[in-house]
């Protein structure tokens, strides 16, 4: 059919373009970062307290187009090629662990207590840990972004028939209900948080759900506006459907 295949030519040109744009980003952003260094480090003279806070501003900036370049550069290389992913048998104690230690300095700077009860010895999933380990990681530092001060972010894990479900539960903002079917598409954003100028680039979702996927997993969202939020990742017990071993 010509019209099937002009929408999927179509969509690869989109999917190279932005491959293309995060590659030629990368470039200068680097010179960029470089050169805010030397300037922070005083090579080009003494820098005043308003010139620091400046650069500052400059700094945290860079930092956050440089993770959008890298979301990019992911979700492309994904729908080109697939999920790449060296599976392994993990300890899901052992993901947690790994998560919350990366999580707790984000976490305590936000005011938000970071919770992870024990986690059975033998509940063992076979994943791409490095690939694991950054969605959860996303869903988490997700969940401590949108939690008011005082506010929890609780990670869980149990084995419900053939699946461990780990859940990343918080009591944020939570999600609008007319925004939740579409929330891990491509850079869109609930309505809350882009009212409330909560700072992202409507990529992690996508980006999780991508690598869940790849697992032969479940990404399962569930949340009530004003209470909070439930991320749950629905992975196969020891068994990685889709990933090669």
């Amino acid at each position: 059919d010509e019209q099937v295949r002009r929408l999927t030519e179509l969509d690869r040109q989109k999917t190279d373009f932005m491959a293309t744009v995060s590659h030629e980003l990368r470039t200068p952003l680097t010179s960029i970062s470089g050169y805010l260094e030397l300037l922070v480090d005083g090579d080009f003279g003494e820098v005043t307290d308003g010139q620091h806070v400046a650069l500052d501003i400059i700094g945290r900036n860079a930092t956050r187009l440089r993770g959008l370049i890298e979301d990019l550069l992911v979700l492309n290389k994904i729908e080109i090629s697939g999920l790449q992913a060296i599976a392994e048998e993990v300890a899901v104690r052992d993901l947690l662990r790994s998560v919350t230690e990366t999580m707790e300095p984000v976490a305590a700077a936000s005011g938000v207590r970071l919770i992870c009860p024990e986690v059975p010895d033998d509940l063992v999933v076979k994943v791409d840990r490095g690939q694991v380990e950054r969605a959860l990681i996303n869903l988490g530092s997700n969940a401590v972004k949108f939690t008011p001060e005082g506010g929890e972010v609780v990670l869980t894990a149990e084995r419900s028939g053939g699946s461990t479900i780990i859940s990343v539960h918080d009591t944020g903002i939570g999600i609008p209900a007319g925004d939740l079917a579409r929330l891990s598409e491509r850079f869109f954003r609930a309505g809350n948080a882009t009212a409330a100028a909560i700072p992202g680039t409507g990529l992690g979702l996508a980006i999780v759900r991508a690598i869940v996927e790849g697992h032969g997993g479940e990404l399962v969202i569930a949340s009530v506006e004003g209470e909070g939020s439930t991320m749950q990742v629905v992975l196969p017990v020891a068994q990685a459907a889709g990933v090669p071993a």
